[in-house]
């Protein structure tokens, strides 16, 4: 006799009526559409990454995390991976809570090479304690996807996800390789249409990287990510290796809880790996007068699209109470190409 393998299997056969009760990891097309009943309340929002008991991410929401290269974004979803396996390892912070019919953890990584998905994946385990040779994938899939192209990653994701009914949690980590052109909006809105069939029950984390001289995520797919998330983290370097991640920036939210969340890690020479790190940050001043000109601009700029360097900068010093020449240089240190940039017709704000 043939042996057909290991055959998946399938929660319930009865027909579902309620979007929350349906099995699939990518809803069906046909059950897509919520139609208001009173009896198919959602159950209560869980909460699914708290950072420093902070609540992050709820069921069924994207938390986009967005950092220039090189700064530790897949070492934030190795911690939010490895808090899964083990809840009392140094996770930067993070803490993952997943209910049972769904505690698994798919993180595919669209970046790396086979060899760096396999160090990130013992990384992973290391972080988390876990002896060499236990198996894990009852609680996480670790799958390196940077050999396939953009339509092919896509239709293999959503293999996995139909393979799997138990998934309560997906790390994308590079999603603007999941489109070809980061500046298209056509694709960025059919990326965010993707995520959206989903299972409600699924929270998303996402990467993307900033743009090179400001901390907006880039193109149209940064855009977009912005818009879907229901919180922002922004990972940079600071001063003595230390590296900040935090919702207190220009394009940072954490909706229906503190917005202001800010915490701290560093490379570690011993570990090999990033750990939790106290910091006390030497440039919150610079950061607040940041968010100052940013709400005069807004100021300055309403009902307006394009204005002139002369025209903000006389606007911004009657507001500030300064000369104008003082003005246009703190203008020039903190505002341009990061609150506004030049067009061939004038300045319009980022």
């Amino acid at each position: 006799m043939k042996n057909k393998g290991k055959e998946k299997t399938v929660p319930t056969t009865k027909e579902q009526t309620n979007i929350f009760e349906i099995p699939d990891s990518i809803i069906p097309p046909d059950k897509r559409a919520f139609i208001w009943d009173w009896n198919n309340k959602p159950p209560k929002p869980l909460t699914t990454i708290t950072l420093n008991g902070t609540r992050l991410l709820t069921r069924g929401n994207t938390l986009l995390i967005t950092a220039k290269q090189g700064v530790g974004k897949s070492s934030i979803c190795e911690a939010i991976c490895a808090n899964h396996l083990n809840p009392n390892c140094d996770s930067l912070g993070f803490q993952v809570e997943l209910p049972p019919n769904r505690n698994k953890i798919i993180y595919f990584d669209t970046e790396q090479s086979s060899d760096d998905t396999w160090s990130c994946g013992y990384r992973i385990m290391q972080r988390a304690g876990i002896k060499e040779g236990t198996v894990t994938k009852d609680k996480l899939l670790h799958i390196g996807l940077k050999l396939f192209a953009v339509k092919e990653r896509k239709a293999y994701i959503e293999t996995i996800l139909r393979q799997n009914y138990d998934i309560g949690m997906v790390l994308i980590d590079g999603a603007a390789d999941s489109i070809i052109d980061t500046n298209s909006l056509l694709e960025a809105v059919e990326f965010h249409d993707w995520t959206n069939t989903f299972n409600p029950a699924i929270s998303i984390v996402t990467t993307v990287h900033t743009n090179p001289n400001d901390d907006k995520p880039r193109g149209h797919i940064g855009s977009e990510m912005l818009r879907k998330a229901r919180a922002v983290l922004l990972l940079r370097k600071l001063s003595d290796g230390v590296r900040e991640m935090t919702t207190d920036f220009a394009y940072g939210k954490n909706r229906g809880d503190n917005d202001q969340l800010t915490s701290y890690y560093k490379f570690s020479d011993e570990e090999q790996m990033f750990i939790s790190a106290e910091f006390t940050p030497t440039k919150a001043i610079t950061r607040e007068k940041t968010d100052k000109y940013k709400e005069m601009l807004e100021t300055v700029f309403k009902g307006k699209t394009v204005l002139s360097i002369s025209y903000i900068v006389t606007q911004m010093a009657t507001m500030e109470g300064i000369t104008e020449p003082a003005m246009k240089a703190a203008i020039y240190r903190h505002v341009t190409n990061k609150l506004i940039q030049k067009r061939n017709d004038g300045w319009c704000l980022i």
